[in-house]
């Protein structure tokens, strides 16, 4: 199995490049928008979590005594789990438990399968492929067999090339042009390639993808 070594703030939407060309591959990262570069935060993970303790730690020690007279404490202790303890826990380790977010991402996303024959397989510029044309690049698990394994020489990851325009508005204020139109890098719409050394006739290519 190969090491991945991250390039960057956060391992979330990266552009990634590996060669096989020997015996070990070699892997790189880059970012199409390192600066602002999509992130996330495990704070609502954790909270949800704090949720569900509540409830389950509620019913099974105060259910059988729950009368009128218990109902706002039982709003308190909703807010003590949801709120502070999950703050608590956050909030003092927030850069290692960000960490953990594209692995929940992955986690918690509903994949597709995609299944590559050698009648899919395409011939461009003299490069021989396959192609996963559109995903979020959230998750890319693949699996080679047969003459797919065997010629496998590149995998690429990279972002549609074009921009996106955002509105951008700041209150009431008359804007020019400029600011009006702000051009964002593309981050949301991603392509995936998988290069051979020779076509493929035998076997397939399994791709778990979201």
């Amino acid at each position: 199995m190969t090491q991945l070594k991250k390039n960057g703030h956060l391992p979330l939407n990266a552009r990634i490049n590996i060669k096989y060309n020997s015996n070990k591959p070699k892997i790189s990262f880059s970012y199409p928008d390192k600066k602002n570069q999509i992130r996330g935060s495990m704070l609502y993970p954790i909270r949800i979590g704090g949720f569900f303790i509540a409830v389950i730690t509620w019913f099974l020690v105060y259910f059988s005594h729950i009368s009128l007279n218990n109902l706002p404490f039982v709003g308190l202790w909703m807010l003590v789990w949801y709120y502070v303890i999950p703050s608590i826990i956050y909030f003092p380790f927030k850069k290692r438990w960000d960490k953990l977010y594209p692995k929940y991402q992955a986690f918690t996303s509903s994949k597709k399968l995609a299944i590559f024959y050698p009648k899919d397989v395409k011939e461009s510029e003299g490069k021989i492929y396959v192609e996963l044309p559109v995903f979020s690049n959230i998750v890319c698990d693949f699996k080679c067999k047969g003459e797919f394994s065997d010629y496998l020489n590149e995998i690429d990851i990279r972002e549609h090339k074009f921009t996106s325009v955002r509105l951008k508005r700041i209150g009431k204020k008359k804007l020019n042009k400029k600011q009006k139109r702000k051009r964002k890098v593309n981050e949301f719409l991603w392509y995936a390639r998988w290069y051979f050394n020779k076509r493929p006739t035998k076997g397939n290519l399994e791709v778990i993808f979201k």
